[in-house]
């Protein structure tokens, strides 16, 4: 019961810091979450922890729903991809 106290709190503040992110890891994090294919995955993930536990999984959901609005300059983009 502790453990996943622990977990909630540490997923709000992972929600709270997300907008004050650097432009290099909110990439990193626009990356897991592109595509149709990784979105089903983090739901079936979502969608097993919220059985073993409705408020883990729900904070969880916060969490992924946040990073994929997530917004990503235009210019990072193109600096994230160019070759060096």
């Amino acid at each position: 019961m502790y453990v996943y106290s622990v977990l909630i709190v540490l997923l709000v503040l992972l929600f709270g810091f997300m907008p004050k992110m650097s432009n290099k890891n909110k990439m990193r994090v626009k990356m897991i979450t592109s595509g149709n294919l990784n979105k089903l995955i983090l739901l079936s993930i979502v969608a097993l922890l919220m059985y073993d536990n409705l408020t883990l999984g729900l904070s969880l959901l916060l969490v992924l729903v946040s990073s994929v609005s997530l917004k990503v300059e235009k210019e990072t983009l193109v600096e994230y991809f160019s070759s060096k």
